[in-house]
This record gives C-alpha cells, structure tokens and sequence, in this order.
C-alpha cells in the first residue's frame, strides 16, 4: 500500500501544485492589458477546479501515509510544519474561491483600474495569491526533504517570514500593474 500512497500523492501534487502556479500565471498573463475577461474566468475557474482535485487526492493520501506511521509522522518537525502550511492552503483556498473569485467576476471585463470594487479588495486578493505560491512551494520543498534541522516553531517563524516578503512583493507588483499610489 506504501507505493500506491506515494504515487497517488505525487499525482495530487501534480494537481494542487500545478493548478496553483497555471492559477497564479494565468491572472497575471490576464492582468497585462489590465482586464479580466469571461475567458480568462473560466480558465481561473478551471485551474482552481485542479487545485481543489489535487488537495482532495494530497489528503486521502496523505491520510493513507500518515496511518502506515502515526508515531513517527507526530515526532516529526517537518511533518507538523508542513501540515500547518497545508491548512494554509487550504484556508487560503477556501477564501479565493469564495471571496476572490467573486470579486474577479465583478470586474466583469472592465478596466480593473477603474473598477473601484476591484481596487479596494485587491490587496488581500495579491497578498492571497503571494500566500498560495508560497505556501505551495513550501510544502513541495518539504516533501522532498527527509528532515528539518528546525523545531516546529523556528519552522513555522521560517515560513512565516517568507509569506510576510512574498505579500510585500505581491503588493508592490499590485502597484504596479493597478498603477496605484
């Protein structure tokens, strides 16, 4: 049963990994000419379809993996790190598709420059798309490693350091595409 857990977790990786960086490149590529079109909507909709694919397949695995060795799996710092970063994704996730999803389709093909709705709300929706890159790089790079020479603490401080430069980043980069002061 091992090998079918990883392979089935490596497939939702494929999945939730994936559809969060086409996600996350798709609503830039829509924002160059400052516009989000009913087209570009769906493909969101679409890549956040596999996202939510992938967490599914990533949890039942996981699940599976995590009951073949309780013991070690709760001793274990990168363990406890990356499932709270998991519960991340997931918060974070839940919160687009019910928050930022909506605010998106408001723009409703519009110069988002202009769409004050849109202007007012899209620092947390650049900050949220800065969190999941984040965040999903961070688990990636977790899986792959055997250990951390981290507590969880000094983990989760680690983590949270680069989610707090990665939102300053996506608020500068808001900026400068919403031209905003």
């Amino acid at each position: 049963m091992h090998a079918l857990w990883i392979i089935l977790h490596l497939i939702g990786v494929a999945f939730g990994a994936g559809g969060a960086f086409v996600s996350d490149a798709l609503f830039f590529s829509a924002l160059e000419d400052k516009r989000l079109s009913q087209t570009e909507l769906r493909f969101l909709k679409l890549a956040s379809t596999l996202v939510w694919i992938g967490v599914g397949i990533l949890l039942v695995s996981g699940a599976g993996l995590f009951w073949e060795d309780m013991t070690r799996y709760l001793a274990s710092s990168k363990f406890l790190v990356k499932m709270t970063i998991v519960l991340v994704i997931i918060v974070n996730g839940l919160v687009f598709h019910y928050r930022h999803m909506p605010l998106m389709q408001s723009a409703n093909g519009g110069d988002v420059r202009r769409t004050a709705r849109f202007r007012a709300k899209s620092p947390l929706l650049f900050v949220s798309g800065a969190v999941s890159a984040v965040s999903w790089l961070s688990a990636l790079i977790l899986g792959a490693l055997r250990s951390i020479p981290l507590s969880y603490g000094e983990g989760m401080a680690l983590y949270l350091g680069v989610v707090v430069v990665g939102s300053l980043c996506a608020l500068v980069l808001r900026k400068k595409i919403l031209a905003v002061r």
